[in-house]
Parts: C-alpha cells; structure tokens; sequence
C-alpha cells in the first residue's frame, strides 16, 4: 500500500509541477473544487460510518442497535446502513473516486497532454536512446493522460477489484444482506 501511495503522490505532484493550471480560472475549476469537497465529505462520512460499526452498541454514534448484534452467527461483522450504504457496498470508494475525479478536473480542463513529436525529443546516446527510437518507429502516441487522471484511473484499478471481492463477500456472509445493493457504482456495478 505505501509503494502504492508513493505513485500516487508522485502522480498528483508531477501534474501539479509541469502542467500547472492556467492563470484564468473557469468554472470547470470551481465545478472540480466543489465536487472534490462534495467527495471528500462523502468519503470521510461513510468511512465513519465504518468505523462505528466497530464500536459496541451502546457507543454508536449513529447505529445504534443492528439486527446483527443479536446473531451469533454475525460475530464482530456488520451490515452497514444508511448514506449511500442503501444503493452500494462501497460508498466510502465510490465517493473517494468522485473526490479525485473532480481534483483532476480542477488541476486540468484537459485530460489528455500532447506529447511532442519523437524528432524533438533530445535522446539520450546508447541503449535507452536507440530503444526509444525503436519503440517510436513502431507506436508513438500524440497525447498521453494528465497525471492527475492517471491517478484516478490507478485509484479504480486498485480499488474496483477490492470492492467487488467484499460485496461478494457480504452477500456470503449475511443471507439478508440487501438483494439490489450493487458493489461500488449504484445501479450498475
């Protein structure tokens, strides 16, 4: 995980470093800060709502009592409920997505860089340099992804199959786990 939060950090801070947003702001950038409080608050809440769930009945600052404090057969786990808890298994990574997706659209109104020509570039001499050539001969593409895109897009690769594996996981641990709760995209997945 930390390896992991290292690519990321340096995702977000490359994009913020060589492809800083323009000096105008526009309401594209307003629209990504607001949705990235909206998904930042969501997560943060749903995520507390996870560690509720931990507390013991009496403690629970929102679910008080839950039909699985009184089945054995629940042990320590828990059904959660309530926010976005009614439509996902996930919320807490849905909203975490929403609150990097729009970062990405405040960092840049474009999701793709273009890259210059293979030409341009000043390659190095040797190996690395003649590869390089090699591998432009072949496939050179015109843009590449925003780093702050390509960290949203590494957040759902990393993600996405986690959420799935645990509401499968749910759906074998609790038989009255709710039946049209999806995974992590509500309605879809």
């Amino acid at each position: 995980m930390g390896l992991f939060n290292l690519f990321n950090g340096y995702l977000v801070a490359a994009g913020l470093a060589f492809y800083p947003p323009q000096a105008e702001v526009s309401w594209k950038f307003w629209l990504g800060v607001g949705g990235w409080a909206l998904g930042f608050f969501a997560n943060v809440y749903h995520d507390e709502m996870l560690n509720d769930l931990r507390r013991q009945p009496g403690e629970r600052l929102i679910n008080h009592h839950l039909p699985e404090d009184d089945d054995p057969k629940a042990g320590r786990y828990k059904i959660p409920r309530g926010g976005l808890f009614k439509f996902v298994s996930f919320p807490n990574y849905l909203s975490e997505w929403i609150e990097w997706s729009f970062y990405a659209l405040a960092a840049t109104s474009n999701p793709l860089i273009p890259l210059p020509p293979i030409s341009q570039l000043r390659l190095q001499a040797g190996l690395r340099g003649s590869l390089v050539k090699v591998i432009a001969k072949t496939w050179w593409p015109s843009y590449l992804l925003h780093p702050a895109w390509m960290f949203v897009l590494a957040e759902i690769a990393s993600m996405l199959p986690r959420a799935l594996r645990g509401h499968r996981w749910y759906k074998e641990k609790f038989s009255n786990y709710p039946k049209e709760r999806k995974a992590v995209i509500p309605g879809l997945l």
